[in-house]
């Protein structure tokens, strides 16, 4: 696996950044993060997590986070060991019932599926991947905003040695 990442670059970095890319090119996904991003200013974060579909439209939360929740080891005899990352997606996007939004938040969160179905090697940067589970889809009041969330976890297994 090593061979795969740039030099400089850690295997974590690598991952995200990947997964983020998958992503990213969706149409109306909004902001995509290869992290949770945080700031103690409440309009700085707010624009973080901020997406303007247009330049006559009024920004609305729209974001797609990843985080890694833990890493454990297991031995595979030798020198060799495998670590299976946990990661954690979390999208979040404003409740709009104008315009519809439960159904198109549906919508993308099985477009993001599709992505990652179509994907499951990760572009051969992981030895094996769980498959993408989405243990959470409700709403949840993100940055003082109803929002629909959705949490999607999945494992990705690489070797040391």
């Amino acid at each position: 696996m090593g061979d795969l990442i740039a030099p400089g670059q850690t295997y974590y970095e690598k991952t995200v950044a990947y997964i983020a890319g998958i992503v990213a090119d969706l149409p109306g996904v909004g902001r995509v993060w290869d992290y949770h991003p945080f700031s103690n200013d409440y309009d700085q974060v707010l624009d973080l997590y901020n997406f303007y579909p247009t330049l006559d439209e009024q920004g609305a939360i729209r974001a797609f986070t990843i985080d890694r929740e833990g890493i454990p080891a297991t031995d595979s005899g030798g020198t060799v060991h495998q670590r299976t990352h946990q990661y954690v997606a979390r999208y979040y996007w404003a409740v709009d019932v104008e315009r519809g939004s439960k159904k198109r938040f549906q919508i993308m969160v099985d477009n993001i599926l599709d992505r990652f179905k179509s994907d499951i090697w990760l572009n051969n940067n992981a030895l094996d991947t769980a498959p993408l589970t989405v243990p959470v889809i409700g709403e949840v009041e993100f940055l003082g905003t109803l929002c629909h969330r959705a949490e999607m976890r999945f494992n990705v297994i690489d070797h040391d040695g």
